[in-house]
C-alpha cells in the first residue's frame, strides 16, 4: 500500500471534520525569530517503533491525543476510513 493513500485519507478526515489541514502556523516575531504554534484539531500520523498511529493536535504547544494505538499502514487506513464513514453517516451524507 502506498503511503500516499493513507496521507490522502487523513487529509480527507481533516477536511470532513473542518479541522486545520496544516499542523503548524508560523509567526514572525519582532526580533526576526519565528514562533510555531500547533493547529489544534489537526489530524496527522505519528510514527514510532516502525509503525504509525492516528493522532490529533490537542493544544497549541503540540500536545496530541491518539486514537487506537500503533498499527500497520493497512490497520490505520481501515481505522481512518471507518471514521470517515462514521462522520458521513452522522451528517446524513451516507446511507
Amino acid at each position: 500500500m502506498k503511503r500516499t493513500t493513507l496521507d490522502a485519507a487523513v487529509q480527507r478526515l481533516n477536511i470532513l471534520t473542518h479541522s486545520p489541514v496544516t499542523p503548524w502556523t508560523s509567526q514572525e516575531l519582532p526580533d526576526g525569530s519565528t514562533r510555531f504554534t500547533s493547529n489544534v484539531g489537526h489530524w496527522h500520523l505519528d510514527f514510532a517503533y516502525g509503525q504509525q498511529q492516528l493522532a490529533r493536535m490537542h493544544n497549541t504547544a503540540g500536545g496530541v491525543e491518539t486514537f487506537g494505538g500503533f498499527g500497520t499502514k493497512r490497520d490505520i487506513l481501515a481505522r481512518v476510513l471507518a471514521m470517515i464513514d462514521g462522520f458521513r453517516l452522522a451528517e446524513g451524507v451516507a446511507q
